[in-house]
C-alpha cells in the first residue's frame, strides 16, 4: 500500500498550524515578538497553501493554483523575515512582495490567459527554490550556538527543497512539467 500525499500533507499541515499558533501565542511582547509572529505566519501560509494546492480536483482553480502557489512563495517570505528580524539584520518588503508577485502574475498568465502547466512549475520551482536557499543563507549564522537545533531542524529540509526545485526546474526547462 502506497502512502497517501493527502493524508502526509494534512498531517504536516496540521502539525505546522498547531505550532504556528503555539508561537504566535507564546510571542507576547517580547524581543522576538514580531519575529515570532513572521514565522508563525508563515508557516500557516506554506501549510495552507499546500494542503489548498494539492486539493487541485476537488476545490476551483482559482483556489488551489492562482491563491494557494502563492501563498506557498509568500510562506517562504515571511520564514526569512522572521529569520532575518530575529537575527537584527535589515528587513525588506521586497523579501515578501516581489515573490509573491512574481508568483502571482505567473500563475494568473500561464493558468488563465496562456495556460501553461510547464511554464507555471518552472516559475514556481525557480523561486521555491531561490527562497529555500535563502532561508538556509538566513538560518547558517546560527548553526552553532543557541539555537542551533532549531536552525538545522529547519535548514536541513530547506536545503533538500533547495535543490529538489532546481532540480525539478531544469528538467521541466528540458523536458517539461508533468503533474506529480
Amino acid at each position: 500500500m502506497q502512502p497517501e500525499p493527502r493524508a502526509i500533507v494534512l498531517a504536516a499541515m496540521i502539525a505546522s498550524l498547531a505550532l504556528a499558533a503555539v508561537l504566535w501565542n507564546i510571542a507576547g511582547g517580547g524581543h522576538h515578538a514580531r519575529s515570532a509572529r513572521h514565522w508563525a505566519t508563515g508557516s500557516a501560509l506554506l501549510s495552507v497553501g499546500a494542503m489548498t494546492n494539492i486539493m487541485q480536483n476537488e476545490i476551483h482553480f482559482v483556489f488551489a493554483i492562482i491563491l494557494a502557489i502563492p501563498a506557498m512563495v509568500a510562506g517562504f517570505s515571511f520564514l526569512i523575515l522572521g529569520v532575518r528580524r530575529a537575527r537584527g539584520q535589515p528587513t525588506s518588503a521586497v523579501w515578501l512582495f516581489l515573490p509573491v508577485a512574481l508568483m502571482f502574475d505567473a500563475v494568473v498568465y500561464w493558468g488563465m490567459v496562456l495556460p501553461s502547466f510547464t511554464a507555471r512549475v518552472i516559475v514556481h520551482s525557480i523561486l521555491t527554490s531561490i527562497l529555500a536557499g535563502a532561508l538556509v543563507w538566513n538560518l547558517w549564522p546560527w548553526r552553532a550556538g543557541q539555537f542551533q537545533a532549531a536552525a538545522w531542524f529547519v535548514m536541513v529540509p530547506a536545503a533538500l527543497m533547495t535543490v529538489m526545485f532546481a532540480v525539478r526546474a531544469v528538467s521541466s526547462i528540458l523536458n517539461g512539467a508533468e503533474p506529480i
